[in-house]
């Protein structure tokens, strides 16, 4: 038996991470509060008002979330493998492993499994000490059995370069999408959001892509998509029957 616990330094990667690219956002969002709202000073300073406690909620998440991280530990058996978060665990045994896929970093580092097994259950694997290891017991177990599928990065996303360029890129996405919607109007831009949160908000409540990485993020999708569609429940009512 083996036995890897999450990576602090991990943890600390994200953090720092969170730290570079969230002012990043935050003027984003502050630019485009400021075009919404026609450049007027009281509706701008009630959305940052908004977006302040909104960033008060997504931190107490972020801290609670990385609290989870901590307990998350992988056990490799002989027969097995036990992903466990607390009192939550996934369990595959190598027998019904059909396929592995592999994320390598740029220089060839593990950085992300997910194991496939029969009947359509996944466990996705990233961030744990030792996850080199992890990958060469797991293909150790499975090796001539399953098909193995490796993907290798060209740029390390998790690096402060490759964020800013997500954050750019997203950003310039977003950005662009708004200017080609508000000019056709206000009422447009309106539809356009509220079509947004809500859409977002559906797709943590039924697709669930964060539990699917931790059985303990549930809560916090839940809590987020509710949020979400209630935000663009409010908007509905506010823009199409007051």
């Amino acid at each position: 038996m083996s036995e890897f616990n999450f990576s602090e330094s991990f943890i600390r990667r994200r953090k720092r991470l969170i730290l570079i690219v969230f002012p990043f956002i935050a003027l984003c969002v502050l630019v485009f509060a400021f075009f919404i709202t026609g450049f007027k000073i009281l509706p701008l300073l009630i959305s940052s008002i908004t977006f302040l406690i909104l960033a008060a909620i997504v931190t107490i998440e972020l801290l609670l979330i990385f609290r989870s991280l901590r307990k998350m530990k992988v056990i490799v058996y002989d027969d097995k493998l036990i992903k466990q978060s607390g009192n939550k665990k996934q369990t595959v045994l190598w027998d019904d492993v059909v396929k592995i896929k592999r994320r390598l970093k740029p220089r060839g580092t593990v950085d992300f499994l997910r194991i496939y097994q029969k009947g359509g259950g996944v466990i996705y694997l990233y961030g744990f000490t030792g996850m080199k290891e992890i990958d060469e017991l797991i293909r150790e177990k499975v090796e001539g059995k399953v098909l193995l599928q490796t993907k290798r990065q060209r740029l390390d996303w998790d690096s402060p370069i490759g964020s800013m360029i997500a954050a750019f890129a997203g950003a310039a996405a977003g950005a662009t999408a708004v200017a080609i919607i508000g000019f056709a109007g206000h009422r447009a831009l309106d539809v356009f959001a509220i079509c947004l949160t809500m859409g977002v908000g559906s797709w943590f409540l039924i697709l669930k892509p964060m539990s699917k990485t931790n059985l303990s993020f549930r809560w916090f999708e839940i809590i987020l998509g509710i949020a979400l569609i209630s935000l663009g429940i409010y908007g509905f009512i506010d823009s199409f029957i007051l």
